[in-house]
């Protein structure tokens, strides 16, 4: 319904814990730029980690009040998400704690929310780009007439056809699409809005900082890459990104991380992330070990112990399966130090 499109700019407004951005990143393909925004800071992190764990390298994540974020980034984005939170009423067959959470008072307290929310996303679109509206709840106040008085005040926004065949139309909202446990879904919402009117783009283009310590970059690289990637680097806070294409000015957004984190500046060096590897491919590094799913040496590394290794190897190796890299270490004396987060090792 969305449907985004390589090369564009896509706001997930309301994005944790990343099941969403994430199909948004694989369809752009590397080529555009996502921002994943979640206002709740511990539920921001998990979205970070989503993101990371897959390899986006083209996002910004971010945790900011909507009404800030849009304002600051009126007119910006082709493609708006607001996945609006809800009263959760499709998640009652799987979750409990949702049915005991429900009430007639929380539908409604929803419902002015996300009349909220999409008064702010409004802002961020532009001309001729695309906002959806979607919940996972069945209750009219939170669908259909929350978008109905969204498009009593803004005249400037028409409802479009979904686009998409799957679940029922919505009630009085033909166009709109509604998904019953019946349909194969659990319960959902969602209804494509196309804005008609001009809107100023009042984002101001990134101006990167210049990163220090280029020698101790070009030989981490070296070291690393069979062929070096030649892009741009920003340092913050003594860590180094390669920052998206089309970045703008990034200054009270409440930004976690912007791009592709490369690493941490050390005395005389720089300490590769996770993140580096994981948005590479085994072909892409000098040093590259890939172990089937089922082996003794993928469970031993993901469970923080070292391995053992073709004593030629030295240096950084990133750590496949499957061909699909999942962490890295340090090759020395035919071992390899495990270099997997501590947070995400299996114990």
């Amino acid at each position: 319904i969305l449907n985004p499109r390589p090369g564009e700019k896509v706001l997930d407004l309301c994005a944790a814990p990343g099941g969403k951005s994430t199909q948004i990143a694989g369809i752009l393909g590397g080529d555009g730029l996502l921002w994943s925004n979640e206002v709740v800071p511990g539920r921001a992190k998990v979205l970070l980690s989503n993101l990371e764990r897959l390899g986006v390298k083209n996002a910004v994540v971010s945790s900011c009040h909507p009404e800030i974020l849009c304002e600051r980034l009126s007119g910006f984005f082709d493609r708006v998400l607001v996945d609006a939170p809800c009263s959760e009423e499709g998640m009652f067959r799987r979750d409990r704690g949702a049915v005991q959470s429900w009430s007639a008072e929380h539908v409604r307290s929803c419902a002015a929310r996300q009349i909220l929310i999409l008064r702010s996303a409004a802002r961020a679109v532009r001309e001729n780009g695309i906002l959806v509206y979607s919940t996972c709840t069945f209750s009219r106040e939170e669908n259909e007439e929350t978008v109905l008085a969204f498009l009593k005040e803004h005249p400037d926004f028409s409802l479009e056809p979904s686009g998409v065949e799957f679940g029922r139309p919505g009630f009085d909202l033909p166009r709109a699409r509604r998904i019953f446990p019946m349909d194969g879904g659990d319960g959902h919402f969602a209804a494509r809005l196309r804005r008609l009117s001009p809107c100023v783009c009042r984002a101001v283009p990134f101006d990167p900082p210049k990163a220090g310590g280029q020698k101790a970059v070009q030989a981490l690289l070296e070291e690393v890459f069979q062929i070096p990637p030649e892009e741009k680097i920003v340092c913050s806070g003594g860590r180094l990104f390669v920052p998206p294409a089309g970045l703008p000015e990034l200054s009270g957004l409440g930004v976690i991380r912007a791009g592709l984190l490369l690493g941490e500046i050390r005395t005389g060096r720089v300490e590769p992330a996770h993140a580096l590897f994981l948005a590479a491919k085994p072909e892409m590094l000098r040093n590259a070990l890939d172990f089937p799913s089922d082996s003794r040496q993928i469970r031993a590394f993901l469970h923080g112990e070292e391995l053992e290794t073709d004593p030629s190897l030295k240096g950084y190796a990133g750590v496949a399966v499957d061909g699909v890299l999942t962490g890295f270490g340090k090759c020395s004396g035919g071992r390899l130090k495990n270099r997997y987060p501590k947070g995400l090792r299996i114990y």
